[in-house]
């Protein structure tokens, strides 16, 4: 579960991008998820972000007919899904949902905004994260190396105490907030976020949630390359960040498998509504049959 931005308080986790950060979690099905966020929901004075907006009983709705709920699926990713497995389970999902009362409607969110995602996360989050850890010099906050002059104690820390990975992200990020640089990389990113955000909450007028498989295939062998350019790494692989560009809350859950490896679909809702998403998802695993998938995982041999 990724509920909605501010929903669970953010004190004390160590941040990467601020506007684009959720606290989640993983269980084993929807009830323990909804009884978690029951306990880990409200305002935290440590956190201003964190909402004002009452907790729910998030259960309360589990086990309710789903009959006259509203799904809209984004065609131009099941489109860009090339791994059978995924697209049959996918179809037959989408049939147990219309069986069961359900109005299931292909929507096209717009191409050129799904092509964009990963462009305008990697500006946005490189940007915030560049910008939020400024302060690990090694001196008040982050690793301290040594050196003889606050220049080399800060070279130190930042050289020594930082992945590659991490690195690579905060010259992307100084280089996007570079003053010659920000309108066309930084202001652009955040104008494209916005109509990202105005198409999703376009479709959320008109339907319950959004439905979609979460990834393309099973998780890929850290050795495994793929085409960056393609419609299901660009489309279909990228997507899951819309959530986090609207702060909206959504929930992953186990479909089918392939090689042992789970494959996941993913709901979103509105703000605020994760008791509707747990009444979704519930609905979900009773014809999924995969609610505790670790333990049912373990038992067919696959863990």
């Amino acid at each position: 579960m990724k509920p909605t931005w501010g929903r669970i308080s953010r004190y004390g986790l160590f941040p990467f991008a601020p506007s684009l950060d959720h606290v989640g979690f993983f269980t084993r099905n929807a009830k323990d998820s909804a009884l978690l966020l029951d306990v880990l929901a409200g305002r935290d004075n440590h956190d201003s972000t964190s909402s004002f907006k009452p907790v729910e009983v998030y259960e309360s709705k589990i086990g309710q007919p789903v009959k006259g709920l509203k799904i809209a699926v984004i065609k131009e990713i099941t489109d860009s899904i090339t791994n059978k497995t995924l697209k049959d389970s996918f179809a037959k999902s989408v049939a147990g949902f219309k069986k069961a009362g359900v109005q299931v409607d292909d929507v096209e969110f717009g191409r050129d905004l799904l092509e964009s995602i990963y462009a305008t996360y990697i500006v946005i989050s490189c940007a915030e994260a560049t910008s939020n850890d400024a302060n690990l010099d090694g001196i008040k906050f982050g690793p301290y190396y040594g050196g003889k002059t606050y220049q080399e104690v800060m070279y130190n820390a930042r050289t020594k105490g930082f992945s590659e990975l991490i690195k690579r992200r905060f010259v992307i990020g100084s280089f996007a907030l570079m003053r010659e640089n920000q309108d066309v990389l930084f202001l652009r990113a955040q104008k494209n976020r916005a109509k990202i955000v105005e198409r999703i909450n376009q479709i959320l007028q008109d339907y319950d949630f959004i439905y979609v498989p979460a990834a393309p295939s099973i998780a890929p062998k850290f050795v495994s390359s793929s085409d960056k350019l393609s419609d299901e790494y660009l489309i279909a692989d990228n997507h899951l960040a819309l959530g986090n560009f609207a702060g909206l809350p959504s929930i992953t859950l186990p479909l089918t498998f392939e090689e042992g490896m789970p494959i996941g679909v993913n709901f979103m809702g509105r703000a605020f509504e994760e008791a509707k998403l747990y009444q979704i998802a519930a609905a979900f695993e009773s014809m999924s049959g995969l609610a505790d998938v670790s333990t049912l995982n373990k038992k067919e041999g696959n863990l």
